[in-house]
């Protein structure tokens, strides 16, 4: 995936409706100002340095879902657990499965 960049003049239509453009243009088709590279997220025209895909308001919010969704993975296979334990007879294949489904969950 490529960098968007966007016009940063103030008075140009493209800035106003934040309209992206392809990392090849170099220039603003309406006000003739050079492009700036702008984040990926679709709902921010926010400028990023150099070859940063998302700003870093959109990366920490990244990062906070990815945490986020770390820690249930790891209540969920702590679950798993617990009911591989109750079920000592079939304990193993248990645990094996919910190994199976925490590494498939990591993985995506």
């Amino acid at each position: 995936m490529k960098n968007d960049k966007g016009c940063y003049n103030t008075d140009c239509i493209n800035y106003q409706k934040k309209i992206k453009f392809p990392d090849s243009d170099e220039y603003c088709p309406k006000c003739g100002q050079p492009l700036h590279y702008v984040c990926i997220n679709h709902k921010c025209y926010k400028q990023v340095e150099g070859l940063n895909m998302l700003c870093r308001s959109c990366e920490m919010e990244k990062d906070a879902k990815k945490d986020k969704r770390n820690k249930a993975i790891g209540g969920a296979f702590a679950g798993l657990v617990t009911v591989a334990v109750v079920f000592k007879d079939q304990s193993t294949a248990i645990l094996k499965e919910a190994v199976k489904f925490g590494i498939k969950i990591i993985k995506k």
